[in-house]
């Protein structure tokens, strides 16, 4: 899988570069600043979304974006002919939208304008770069995919997250943002995996709350009727015993009651 890494940062070579620049009317400088922050961002994309139990849909991407390739020799050849191709239906690049939204999401849109402050291209100049980026990594991994699983392709392409985080770190912190979950290095709170952790505690928390409350009102109503009781038999107490006291008073008084007041042990 390190071929598929090293093919596609070699295929934006210096000799594609300067046509690029020429056929977008920008700097080469300026063209190569922004490849090399959409390269590393585009296969940290992939990584992630086959790492993320999207395989299946990496696997298939990748095997449509090798179809709509131009046949060609020249990796500088292929890729000219799928920025030729522009917004054409069913051409490279309107194929590698369809990757970059199941890559980014919504986030995607503001791809292009985030690298076109980067490097100070034209938004036009670099929604095409990016397109091309995600193209050509899509086709190239297809050439792989033709004899994997996407099972298999994952597991290449997990074993790809280290070089590829290298590359990220001298990309914007905004963009870099984007693939958070990929670094080795993660903190509790970021991506899915923080999201998650997050809602677990707060759900811990609050079943903590939900027991500290159940018990508070179980020994309330516990504490409630004890003293119902202790009243209750202090009074039956009180009463037997001004009947044992004045004999006149005793008939007066329901055997039961007598009986009960000696139940409590309530002393006077």
């Amino acid at each position: 899988m390190k071929t598929f890494l090293t093919t596609v940062k070699g295929t934006f070579s210096p000799e594609l570069t300067g046509h690029l620049a020429a056929r977008l009317g920008e700097s080469e400088t300026r063209v190569r600043k922004v490849l090399g922050a959409a390269v590393p961002l585009v296969l940290g994309a992939i990584i992630r979304q086959a790492q993320a139990g999207a395989a299946l849909q990496v696997h298939a991407l990748s095997l449509q974006a090798l179809r709509k390739a131009p046949t060609c020799v020249s990796p500088v050849t292929c890729a000219l002919g799928m920025l030729g191709s522009g917004p054409a239906a069913g051409g490279a690049l309107r194929q590698a939208e369809v990757l970059l939204f199941a890559l980014f999401g919504a986030e995607a849109l503001q791809l292009a304008d985030q690298l076109s402050a980067h490097a100070g291209v034209q938004p036009a100049a670099a929604e095409d770069l990016v397109k091309l980026v995600g193209a050509v990594a899509a086709a190239t991994l297809g050439q792989q995919a033709q004899h994997a699983t996407a099972a298999e392709l994952a597991v290449c392409l997990a074993n790809l997250k280290v070089p590829v985080a290298e590359l990220l770190a001298s990309t914007p912190p905004a963009m870099r943002a984007l693939l958070a979950p990929l670094g080795p290095k993660q903190a509790v709170g970021e991506g899915l995996l923080g999201a998650l952790q997050q809602e677990r505690g707060a759900g811990l928390r609050k079943l903590h709350v939900q027991m500290g409350q159940s018990l508070l009102a179980f020994v309330s109503v516990a504490t409630g009727t004890a003293f119902l009781w202790d009243t209750l038999c202090g009074l039956v107490a009180a009463t037997y015993w001004a009947a044992d006291t004045l004999p006149v008073l005793k008939p007066a008084v329901p055997l039961v009651l007598q009986r009960l007041g000696t139940l409590n042990g309530f002393t006077w």
